[in-house]
């Protein structure tokens, strides 16, 4: 890819499955120091599902000082640093309780120190829930967890806006974004971070000027999906495990409570004056995500043999960008 004359693109990318992979770009405060995992207790008659408490020094980040704040340092860097979504704004942290709505302060609030539990993100961590064992399918893992088989899985790691030195170091972030397959399409957790890379008033303020120089700076999403919303009770995503932790509120079903929660995302991006453009990637049905794009000319279907013609036209709307083989 490359830029137009007298232009500047920068890039995000943001891999979403059912969880997103963005410890690196968050700060240590963000993150928990406690959180709550799947528990089990046994006796002589039967087990039961209880809560247990996990600090961060009880799990295995790389860490070997005991410090809060190291371990929580090797876990945002580890690679593997995807995360539990907080309680949706205003509620509160324990339980964790996330609405089917998101506004614009869920997008933009930021823990402002350590203490800030309610607005800091839980570390997504596998090990930390008790299983009874575990196995692996077509490179997916399974824990049994109190009988049911939960499907675990961490995507690569995303990305700030950056600049690339050429169209090889891009094709390169792009191989490496697309490099973990992990199962779970959660459309609404892609784009509440979509929108939090991006956003003016928010995490990455900085990375997002309203001019650079006296040129003034434009906003897209480019939303991409090769599924349809497909989210589960019993799969560990950004969400926790919901029929063991039931952390998602709302009515009807657990994909029409992520739906909601994915058009509101949507219109919220749009309301901060940013133009979205949606493409369905070998995806049956498309009226789930058709409504997020801007308008009728900014949603493409593709089989994935045209692609490149696909991000062409693309390009050709954001102005700024060109495709070149």
């Amino acid at each position: 890819m490359a830029d137009a004359p007298n232009s500047q693109t920068r890039y995000g990318i943001v891999p979403y499955s059912h969880t997103v992979n963005v410890g690196r770009s968050l700060v240590n405060r963000d993150i928990l120091l406690e959180q709550e995992f799947v528990g089990e207790n046994c006796n002589g008659w039967g087990c039961w599902t209880t809560s247990k408490t996990v600090h961060v020094n009880q799990e295995n980040w790389g860490s070997y000082s005991g410090n809060s704040g190291s371990n929580r340092e090797h876990f945002r860097n580890s690679g593997e640093a995807c995360i539990e979504e907080r309680p949706s704004i205003g509620e509160a942290a324990t339980p964790v309780e996330i609405l089917d709505t998101i506004t614009r302060a869920d997008i933009d609030t930021r823990a402002g120190n350590a203490a800030d539990t309610e607005l800091q993100f839980g570390r997504y961590s596998p090990r930390s829930h008790t299983r009874r064992s575990a196995t692996t399918s077509g490179g997916v893992t399974f824990y049994n967890i109190r009988n049911n088989w939960v499907q675990m899985g961490c995507p690569a790691e995303s990305t700030r806006l950056q600049t690339y030195s050429d169209e090889f170091a891009f094709n390169t972030a792009i191989s490496s974004a697309t490099s973990r397959v992990t199962g779970g399409t959660y459309h609404d957790i892609g784009m509440l971070w979509g929108a939090r890379f991006i956003s003016r008033t928010g995490f990455y303020a900085g990375d997002n000027p309203t001019e650079i120089g006296i040129i003034p700076v434009n906003q897209h999403i480019v939303f991409m999906t090769d599924g349809e919303l497909d989210t589960g009770g019993t799969l560990y995503s950004a969400h926790g495990i919901e029929d063991l932790q039931g952390r998602t509120q709302g009515w009807g079903s657990q994909d029409a409570k992520h739906l909601a929660r994915f058009s509101d995302a949507c219109s919220v991006a749009k309301s901060m004056g940013i133009t979205i453009w949606v493409i369905a990637l070998d995806v049956g049905s498309t009226s789930d995500i058709e409504p997020c794009a801007t308008s009728g000319d900014h949603f493409f279907i593709s089989d994935g043999s045209d692609l490149e013609e696909v991000f062409a036209a693309i390009g050709q709307g954001i102005g700024n960008l060109r495709l070149t083989r």
